[in-house]
């Protein structure tokens, strides 16, 4: 790893309990994320500047050996790219990922039933997926 501007790559394989963790930490900071189905998934998705290299954070969205420090973050429309763990070179290529069977169940508005357009709530915020506990 090292420092510098790198795209920001939206993955295929989002579960739904990343997603549920994800969604319930957002919601503890007023920020409501969006449906699980509307979020581009196998596609870069923005930039930022990586500015430095962690190994320890009290920051509850720290988890694994190392983290990153990031800056000056900027949106792009969607761009199709096949991704890769870690760093890597990429190049535009087929097409975003459909959403998968799991995210229909989170198909509301105001003609998907009795409660129109809730936001998804939290009575108890969902277990951390993977890496550190906090």
């Amino acid at each position: 790893m090292t420092t510098g501007p790198v795209a920001i790559h939206a993955a295929s394989g989002m579960k739904q309990e990343e997603y549920l963790w994800a969604a319930s930490k957002l919601q503890q900071i007023g920020v409501q994320c969006p449906l699980p189905a509307d979020l581009p998934r196998r596609a870069i998705i923005g930039a930022v500047d990586v500015v430095d290299i962690i190994t320890e954070s009290d920051s509850p969205w720290f988890g694994g050996q190392c983290g990153l420090v990031l800056e000056n973050p900027r949106p792009v429309e969607p761009i199709p790219v096949v991704g890769e763990l870690g760093y890597f070179e990429w190049a535009e290529s087929g097409t975003l990922d459909p959403p998968k069977p799991w995210m229909a169940k989170y198909d509301v508005g105001p003609d998907s039933g009795l409660f129109g357009e809730l936001e998804l709530s939290f009575k108890q915020p969902p277990e951390k997926p993977y890496g550190r506990k906090k």
